[in-house]
């Protein structure tokens, strides 16, 4: 029966880390990206993190497009 008992406890002490462990914010990794996404591409409108990357998207898949403001600096 001392077994049983162990196991018991086990379990409630278990039950208690989880709880913890639940109550505690988790990460959004969702949030957290679009919140890193700033520039917009003003012909498709994907979303880039920075300005080289913006400018090498910009070359590479809209080529006869004029180049917009933010990029022409580069």
């Amino acid at each position: 029966m001392a077994r049983g008992l162990m196991k018991v406890q086990a379990k409630e002490k278990n039950a208690k880390k989880q709880a913890k462990a639940k109550g505690q914010g988790k990460h959004d990794h969702k949030a957290a990206r679009s919140a890193q996404l700033t520039l917009q591409c003003v012909v498709c409108r994907a979303m880039m993190s920075d300005a080289p990357m913006y400018k090498r998207h910009f070359e590479a898949k809209h080529p006869k497009a004029p180049t917009p403001p933010e990029i022409q600096g580069l």
